[in-house]
């Protein structure tokens, strides 16, 4: 029977003071480059709860990325991946 694909996940993480906040996932199995983006978040979109603090007087934010990855059998996996054009636009 073959094996099913592995899945790699996508986070936007952000960190303010000593939190590290992670973004929806967005998840995918094939070979080729992937678009994931996230417009319009909110703090409600991250976790832990409550989120980030978007206002002015929230402090420092650090954005980022995590890269997660799903495996079911025992057998020797290797996955080579990469990031490109890696952006984050501020609008008010």
């Amino acid at each position: 029977m073959p094996e099913a694909p592995s899945a790699v996940g996508e986070r936007f993480a952000l960190k303010q003071g000593e939190t590290v906040f992670y973004g929806p996932v967005g998840v995918f199995s094939n070979l080729g480059w992937e678009l994931y983006q996230l417009e319009g978040a909110v703090p409600s979109d991250f976790l832990p709860a409550p989120g980030p603090d978007f206002s002015a007087s929230g402090g420092t934010i650090t954005f980022g990325f995590l890269r997660t990855n799903s495996h079911t059998n025992d057998s020797h996996l290797t996955m080579v991946h990469g990031t490109d054009k890696y952006q984050v636009v501020i609008r008010r």
